[in-house]
């Protein structure tokens, strides 16, 4: 049973990004949470009640200060104009700096998804194919 004078972890972590005022503080305290996985490997039994939690954490921390890590899946790699671009779109939505990661993926046949955290933009022609699916169905 944890001690009443302790603070949550919740709360540790969000003290702790508050204080982060860069992304290298922010990166910091990020490995910091990821460390923290490394106990699964010892004690298994938690990793099904915190993994989820840790990486719910790890999105909080990013967004708390302003960093956002996003993906985007393409049919084709993206050239170096279009990710400077959907990078900057993406910080002007989100209002903070953002880390792009591109994955290409043949099989969404064209147009691209973006997600970060729980948000997610739905733009592949076989996303939309699908869609069309359902409801043609429904």
């Amino acid at each position: 049973m944890a001690s009443k004078h302790k603070k949550p972890l919740h709360e540790v972590a969000r003290a702790a990004v508050l204080e982060a005022k860069d992304e290298q503080a922010v990166d910091q305290l990020i490995q910091d949470m990821r460390a923290m996985h490394g106990l699964f490997d010892e004690h298994p039994e938690l990793s099904t009640e915190y993994g989820d939690f840790l990486e719910a954490m790890e999105r909080a921390a990013r967004e708390e200060a302003g960093h956002f890590e996003c993906t985007v899946t393409s049919a084709v790699a993206l050239d170096e104009v279009q990710a400077r671009r959907l990078t900057e779109a993406l910080a002007n939505k989100f209002g903070g700096s953002v880390r792009l990661t591109a994955n290409v993926d043949p099989s969404v046949i064209g147009g691209f998804s973006v997600t970060s955290g729980d948000w997610r933009f739905p733009g592949t022609v076989k996303e939309k194919l699908e869609a069309l699916e359902r409801h043609l169905i429904a």
